[in-house]
């Protein structure tokens, strides 16, 4: 008789153990399945590629500065983007230097969608494009035609470029920081041979006379800021990311797979480069100097 009892004890122990697990199983499923569902699903703008005669591949063979473009700005989901990197000016995009509210929260969310092919041109890019032709002479009649046809050939010649998706996910609008002199504060990381993550770009910024005019970037809330970077050729197969700066927050895209060229990883020329440009003697100046241009 003892034993059965003690049988039918280790029975009702092993069913009362069973039914807590069955218990707990079926809250994690629950809370699993409510994350899924309260999981917000970020669709993308389409994206329609420039047309070109020449397609030329980013193959560095040491760091170069990074050249982010903006194609569009405040777009949403079912927008339909065409890549001219023609952005017209709208009142909205942008906030008065002065006037503007800055949340530095990380309703910011950088995506990156390596899809296959994604190229544009970098009309517009006077650091790239080369002078308008020379006249023939005072009197010549064709100039103007001959400007044209050299610009449409310019917009013909395109790059290859990564998508970057800048993505308000608040119910409020964002400021954005704009950069002097460039449209992004905006770089390339790679991971090494150890697995660390270092910059195979850098930004280059430049400080504003005055305060007079500059404005910022005003992303509204569930909208996208449409940009590209370089696509990077190499022999060194790894995985990227992108990195952005504003208002002194740093946020990080997505993992993504990618080539470089190890010499992408060496800093030393840019830093002598930058020392030498702007005669950073002072430590401290020195060093901060040194992190703007990886956006530290």
């Amino acid at each position: 008789m003892g034993s059965n009892e003690g049988t039918l004890g280790i029975v009702f122990d092993f069913v009362i153990l069973m039914e807590k697990k069955v218990q707990l199983i079926i809250m994690i499923l629950f809370v699993f399945f409510y994350a899924c569902e309260k999981r917000t699903v970020i669709t993308f703008p389409e994206i329609i590629m420039s047309e070109y005669d020449t397609l030329i591949q980013f193959d560095l063979k040491e760091m170069e500065r990074s050249i982010p473009l903006i194609y569009a700005m405040n777009v949403i989901a079912s927008d339909t983007i065409r890549l001219s990197n023609e952005v017209e000016y709208v009142k909205e995009n942008y906030a008065d230097y002065d006037h503007m509210e800055i949340d530095r929260t990380d309703s910011l969310k950088i995506i990156v969608n390596p899809i296959s092919s994604f190229h544009s041109n970098l009309y517009g890019l006077t650091s790239v494009l080369p002078p308008l032709p020379m006249k023939i002479d005072e009197k010549e009649v064709d100039y103007d035609k001959r400007s044209y046809d050299f610009y449409s050939e310019m917009k013909r010649i395109n790059y290859e470029m990564t998508p970057v998706f800048i993505y308000n996910v608040s119910n409020k609008n964002q400021a954005l920081e704009k950069p002097i002199g460039g449209s992004l504060q905006l770089i390339t990381e790679a991971k090494d041979e150890e697995g660390k993550w270092k910059p195979v770009d850098f930004s280059e910024q430049f400080r504003p006379l005055c305060r007079t005019g500059h404005q910022n970037y005003n992303l509204q809330s569930k909208r996208f800021i449409v940009a590209g970077v370089a696509k990077y050729q190499g022999n060194f197969k790894t995985q990227l990311r992108v990195k952005l700066k504003s208002f002194s927050k740093v946020f990080y895209s997505n993992g993504f797979e990618g080539n470089i060229n190890k010499n992408q990883f060496n800093t030393a020329q840019v830093v002598a480069d930058t020392e030498k440009r702007f005669s950073l003697s002072k430590k401290e100046t020195r060093e901060n100097k040194l992190k703007e241009l990886f956006l530290e």
